[in-house]
């Protein structure tokens, strides 16, 4: 009897493939019929990379875009190794620049004057001086370098970053990861742990990379984030920066072709001269026919 309760109660496989939820796992909600993932609204944040965090990481990015990789993780890792050491390095969790702007002045300025100082961020960071609702903008305009503003370099840094799986973005994000395991606030297997900080050469990219992206992207619906400055940048880039019009640059014009029906007809000429002295059996030669066929063919459309 029991065998006979397995078997009607055994859930049969999709003929399609596909792991779908039976009409008994819905739930009734007035007259809708609500799937279970329905049940996480509310539950589930959804956050964007280009729109909300790139600009809270846009001083990462400029360090990023100015040299190769291996000398922009360096420099990473410098500040990765300031926070390490650090007595409150608890506070220091959140490298974005509104977290950054929310530590106590005298440890603000502790980690901004670590992260300007450097040649690589004295010629990388300057440009936030054009903007003036930068969080914390009496610190950073405190401690950044009177060094030229490159805006060139601004504009590289968000083309190179606003896709949220190009590697320049994953480098940013994989900083920003790292800082909230050190200071302890996110907590990871051994394993990760041994592959994200020996990123990028320790264990499989192919998955490294995407489970960095992956913990980078999930926030707290019960703290949403801050979307000031994000839209502030946005809004200001737009304003205190200049348009470049894009140059495509132009093909030569090809010298004007004067074909007559008399030229038509000489090469018609020709390429039956040709067929002739290529075609040496009477059986079927595929290649052949094919070729001088569409040959032919071309020449007769054309004429």
């Amino acid at each position: 009897m029991s065998n006979k309760r397995n078997k009607k109660t055994k859930r049969k496989s999709s003929k399609s493939g596909k792991n779908r939820t039976p009409l008994g796992g819905h739930t009734h909600v007035g007259k809708q019929l609500k799937p279970p993932f329905s049940r996480l609204e509310g539950k589930v944040a959804l956050s964007s990379w280009a729109n909300e965090r790139l600009p809270e990481m846009i001083w990462a990015a400029l360090i990023r875009v100015l040299v190769e990789q291996e000398y922009a993780l360096a420099e990473f890792r410098r500040v990765l190794s300031f926070i390490g050491h650090h007595l409150q390095k608890e506070l220091m969790h959140d490298l974005t620049l509104t977290g950054i702007s929310k530590l106590d002045e005298p440890l603000r300025e502790e980690l901004i004057g670590c992260i300007v100082n450097s040649p690589i961020a004295s010629d990388a960071l300057p440009v936030l001086r054009l903007f003036d609702s930068l969080p914390a903008k009496e610190t950073w305009h405190k401690l950044l370098p009177h060094n030229p503003e490159n805006i060139e370099l601004l504009m590289d840094a968000v083309g190179a970053t606003l896709w949220h799986q190009s590697q320049e973005a994953t480098d940013c994000r994989w900083l920003r990861v790292v800082a909230q395991v050190i200071a302890g606030k996110f907590h990871i297997p051994r394993e990760m742990a041994e592959q994200w900080f020996g990123y990028p050469n320790e264990g499989d990219q192919r998955s490294v990379r995407p489970s960095i992206r992956a913990s980078e992207m999930q926030t707290n619906p019960l703290n949403p984030p801050d979307m000031s400055w994000p839209n502030n940048f946005w809004d200001e880039a737009w304003k205190n920066t200049p348009c470049f019009v894009l140059d495509v640059p132009k093909k030569p014009a090809k010298p004007a072709l004067a074909i007559k029906r008399q030229t038509l007809t000489e090469a018609f000429s020709l390429l039956e001269g040709h067929w002739e002295e290529t075609h040496t059996t009477t059986a079927i030669d595929a290649k052949h026919d094919a070729v001088f066929g569409m040959a032919f063919y071309s020449l007769r459309v054309f004429r």
